[in-house]
């Protein structure tokens, strides 16, 4: 005879593979996916011309990027507490590595001179 111990309530599955079930972490996911989309704009806009504009053009363009850079960083910062307050998902791997890439980035231009 085969005896199967009822679920606890409220059990959905792993939660390593589930979305992120604190605010925090599913902010973090979602302020680094479109820090992704816009980082894909402004490189289409680069690709098609458009710092060609003039001055203001690219001025837009910098201003953008350096605030999603900013974003992407705030996202891995974000993803940091959360998995501090235990969050578990996998799903916080693309803020952790996108906001430490930027992170480095953004101090490596304050720090190091060119």
């Amino acid at each position: 005879m085969v005896t199967v111990a009822p679920t606890p309530s409220g059990y959905h599955g792993s939660r390593f593979f589930a979305w992120p079930a604190s605010q925090l972490g599913r902010r973090a996911v979602l302020v680094a996916a479109a820090t992704l989309g816009w980082f894909a704009v402004l490189l289409a806009l680069g690709v098609l011309g458009v710092p060609d504009w003039g001055w203001a053009a690219r001025l837009t363009l910098g201003i953008s990027g350096l605030l999603a850079a900013i974003a992407a960083a705030s996202s891995g910062v974000a993803a940091v507490i959360a998995l501090v307050r235990g969050e578990r998902s996998i799903a916080l791997v693309l803020p952790l590595l996108f906001g430490a890439f930027w992170t480095m980035l953004i101090v490596g231009e304050l720090v190091f001179e060119h």
